[in-house]
C-alpha cells in the first residue's frame, strides 16, 4: 500500500513529499488495514545511513506499531529512495561458547543463535529442540575434522552411534548426557523428567570446552611437529 508523506530534515527543513509502502496489516490483531499515520522522525541529510522512522496506528484495534526505513541519498545529499527496512531487534546470544568451535562446525553458531533467541523470547520447547540439534551437528563435524572420519559415513548415521565412536571418554559423556536431554525436548513423553533445558546448556558448554580444548591441543601439535 503507498502512501504520500512530507519529510523533513533535522534543521525542520522540508525535503519534499514522497511515497512510502507502508504495512497493510496489524501486527498485533493480524488485520488487512490501512494504518493511520501518528507521528515520524526528521532525516539527517549529512548521515548517509540515517533512517527514518513512522509510528502508526490500527484503525482496528488501534495499537500503535513502528516502521522503519532505510534513507538512500544521492551524492549531493537528496533523497532518492526510501526502503523498507524489515530487520527486527533480536536478544543477545546468552549461550556463551570457545570461538575454536566456529573453526570445525559452520552451523554450530547459527543453530546456537537461532537457538538462544527462541529461548529468550520464550519458546522454550524450540528452544529444545535447537541445541539438540546443536548437539548433532558439533559431534559429527567433531568426528570429521578433527578425527578424519568419512564426511558421507558420518552425517548418514545415527547420533547415538557417532558419539559412541568419539574415543575420548569425557567428550562422550557430555554428548551423550546432553543428547539425552534434548531427546527429551523432541518427543510427548519425558524420560529424565529431573532434567530440562538448562542442563542441556550445562553439559554442552562443558561439551564445546572440551572440544575447544582439543582444537588448541591440535594446533599445539602440528606447531610443533612443523618446527
Amino acid at each position: 500500500m503507498q502512501h504520500k508523506i512530507y519529510l523533513l530534515d533535522t534543521f525542520g527543513k522540508g525535503l519534499g513529499q514522497y511515497e512510502i509502502k507502508i504495512p497493510n496489516h496489524c501486527p498485533w490483531c493480524k488485520s488487512n488495514i490501512r494504518p493511520n499515520l501518528l507521528s515520524q522522525t526528521q532525516i539527517d541529510t549529512s548521515n548517509i545511513e540515517w533512517p527514518v522512522s513512522f509510528i502508526l496506528q490500527c484503525p482496528s484495534c488501534h495499537k500503535h506499531f513502528l516502521q522503519i526505513y532505510k534513507v538512500k541519498l544521492s551524492k549531493n545529499r537528496s533523497i532518492l529512495e526510501l526502503e523498507k527496512d524489515n530487520e527486527k531487534p533480536m536478544p543477545k546470544n546468552s549461550f556463551e561458547y570457545p570461538s575454536e568451535i566456529n573453526e570445525i562446525s559452520k552451523e554450530f553458531n547459527n543453530i546456537i543463535t537461532q537457538s538462544s533467541n527462541a529461548e529468550s523470547l520464550g519458546y522454550n520447547h524450540l528452544a529444545g529442540i535447537g541445541y539438540r540439534k546443536a548437539i548433532e551437528f558439533l559431534v559429527k563435524d567433531y568426528l570429521i575434522v578433527l578425527k578424519n572420519e568419512d564426511r558421507d559415513s558420518v552425517s548418514k548415521r545415527p547420533l547415538n552411534q557417532c558419539i559412541s565412536s568419539i574415543d575420548n571418554d569425557r567428550i562422550q559423556k557430555l554428548a551423550k548426557a546432553a543428547t539425552w536431554i534434548g531427546n527429551d525436548e523432541t518427543h510427548y513423553v519425558r524420560k529424565h523428567i529431573d532434567k530440562d533445558v538448562q542442563d542441556l546448556k550445562s553439559f554442552l558448554h562443558a561439551l564445546t570446552s572440551l572440544v575447544s580444548l582439543e582444537i588448541v591441543i591440535s594446533k599445539a601439535e602440528n606447531f610443533i611437529c612443523n618446527s
